[in-house]
């Protein structure tokens, strides 16, 4: 591993340790690993464990190659009411119906693991996806289709389908919405 990889993924993980707001051995008993260990990795400048790191980004829902990212943003705030990141709640005139169809086309092409690892890369949490009427900004759908196309393969076919379906899920989703506001 390049020595900038490893720079960078200590100063992320130093980011993640500042968000929670733990010290040197609370952050490596939060991971599972004995503080003597995670110093010995630190001091070595070498990468933690993998079962380690994914244990971490399961816990905290990111994608753990953001770890190997100089621009990761780490978002965790358990009082806040904010479910994304700073980047997609300006000018927030869209709603989550694109994203849903985005990520049910996901699921149904690639399967879960592809629809779980895309809801943790843009840190999404599953309530924020589940209510079809929150808002977001149109970034948030370019720099998911942008990932798509460049780490899945998408082709301009698999987003026309994308595009295709959304009638249908929009469709299906007013009549729902119509029938479950009477309670008779």
């Amino acid at each position: 591993m390049l020595l900038n990889e490893t720079l960078i993924f200590w100063r992320n993980l130093g980011k993640i340790q500042d968000q929670l707001l733990l010290n040197e051995v609370e952050f490596a008993e939060s991971m599972g690993i004995k503080h003597k260990e995670y110093l010995n990795f630190k001091q070595k400048n070498q990468m933690l464990p993998l079962n380690v790191l994914f244990e971490l980004a399961e816990k905290f829902n990111f994608h753990l190659e953001d770890l190997l990212i100089e621009g990761f943003v780490f978002k965790h705030d358990p009082d806040a009411n904010r479910p994304l990141m700073d980047r997609y709640t300006l000018a927030t005139h869209s709603q989550t119906r694109p994203i849903i169809n985005i990520l049910n086309y996901v699921e149904m092409t690639k399967g879960t693991r592809a629809k779980t690892n895309l809801i943790r890369k843009f840190q999404l949490s599953e309530d924020y996806i589940k209510q079809e009427k929150n808002k977001a900004n149109i970034l948030l759908i370019t720099d998911i289709v942008k990932y798509l196309s460049a780490n899945h393969e998408f082709k301009k076919a698999d987003f026309l389908s994308i595009g295709r379906r959304m009638p249908f899920i929009a469709n299906n989703n007013i009549l729902r919405d119509t029938l479950t506001d009477h309670k008779t």
